[in-house]
């Protein structure tokens, strides 16, 4: 944030400094980071990626240096102090909920189900496809090469006997 604010010494973290180096942590009293209530969260429905429930939670730090020029901020050692936390949250309502489900997922249940349907009509459709080509392919051989065809067929089968 330095450089967004004319070289303030602002820096921006997760509340209670979650997920900083121990050495910044150990360095101020009280931080006591707990990732279930300092984490940012976002619940995104997986088929639309519409955000069910956020959670964004940050923190504005200042950076506290020893200035040896004024008295009081001689003997303070050099520590990144936590000024601001921030939380915004926002959960959807039950009417949104409810219209996402019966408008929206409901579509998505009956296509799944319409194309698990589909497969086994394609697979029939593929079989009587292929008869009904091997049928009118055998109907369009010359009636001799028919002939010839049926007595290969004959001899196989005696053959096996």
């Amino acid at each position: 944030m330095s450089v967004c604010r004319q070289g303030a010494p602002i820096f921006i973290s997760f509340p209670h400094l979650l997920y900083a180096d121990d050495r910044i942590k150990n360095s101020v009293v009280g931080i006591e980071p707990d990732e279930n209530i300092h984490r940012t969260l976002f619940e995104v429905e997986p088929h639309t990626g519409l955000v069910l429930r956020a959670e964004k939670r940050l923190q504005i730090n200042v950076f506290v240096a020893t200035e040896p020029f004024i008295d009081d901020m001689k003997n303070i050692k050099d520590v990144i102090f936590p000024a601001i936390w921030i939380n915004e949250s926002t959960v959807i309502d039950q009417k949104s909920a409810d219209d996402l489900k019966n408008k929206v997922l409901r579509l998505f249940a009956i296509v799944y189900g319409v194309s698990i349907g589909l497969i086994p009509f394609g697979v029939v459709l593929f079989i009587i496809t292929s008869i009904v080509f091997r049928r009118k392919r055998r109907s369009r051989l010359h009636p001799s090469a028919r002939h010839l065809l049926a007595e290969s067929h004959n001899s196989i089968a005696h053959q096996d006997d």
